[in-house]
């Protein structure tokens, strides 16, 4: 599949385009982000069960998120249940992006606390006290950034995976190099897009979060909108 670039502007006109979508099936639209949510949290509080599912759950419901997008821009009718059309369609390559973000993140875990937790026993006993001391401060951020380093690709290869199973078909890994691929090659539109998005979250925040009803699915039809203009004619 051919990868398109687009011009930095895209950015912004993703999100634009994505909140007039919105607006169009707002009622719809709250419904979904609102389930989504509270099964992502229900999902969250069940122990140890709930870390491995969690990421599981939200590809076959992110797939589901990508046919409820296609189907608006295509004229047809918006429902709910489009939500859960992962679990019965790609279910297997969903999953498995699923399972690929669940190791990498664990993996990321792993080696982060492992850095800290060496960092902290190479100090001798006299110098606990210590921690906190510009050297020890600089030596977290170092390994914080490192973390950073790591976990931009996997959200690189993430980003449109699962509109790239559901909508065209692909399997799990050949679509999560695809993403990366395509976040790779428009750097500056994503630059564009991740800075306006920084602030409508901090404005949507403000009244007691009741703006990430519009924002979170105005974010998912833009995710939509911009699978659409760089790997689709």
């Amino acid at each position: 599949m051919k990868i398109r670039q687009v011009a930095a502007d895209r950015g912004l006109g993703w999100i634009t385009e994505g909140f007039s979508l919105f607006l169009k099936d707002w009622g719809i639209w709250v419904v979904m982000f609102l389930i989504y949510v509270a099964l992502m949290f229900v999902c969250s509080l069940v122990p140890f069960l709930g870390a491995v599912a969690s990421p599981l759950l939200a590809s076959l419901l992110a797939g589901g998120l990508m046919s409820a997008c296609r189907e608006q821009a295509a004229g047809g009718e918006l429902k709910v249940d489009l939500l859960f059309h992962g679990f019965s369609e790609n279910t297997r390559q969903l999953l498995m992006i699923g399972v690929v973000n669940l190791l990498a993140s664990a993996a990321i875990g792993v080696i982060a606390v492992l850095a800290i937790g060496s960092s902290l026993m190479s100090l001798q006993l006299e110098d606990l006290g210590e921690v906190l001391s510009f050297e020890s401060l600089v030596g977290t951020a170092l390994i914080a950034l490192a973390v950073l380093a790591v976990l931009v690709p996997l959200a690189m290869a993430t980003w449109f995976a699962p509109a790239l199973v559901m909508l065209a078909s692909h399997e799990a890994v050949d679509a999560m190099k695809l993403s990366f691929l395509a976040c790779l090659r428009n750097m500056w539109p994503f630059l564009v897009y991740g800075l306006v998005l920084l602030v409508l979250f901090l404005i949507a925040s403000i009244p007691m979060g009741l703006g990430l009803l519009a924002l979170g699915p105005t974010i998912v039809v833009s995710i939509y909108l911009s699978y659409r203009d760089l790997f689709e004619a």
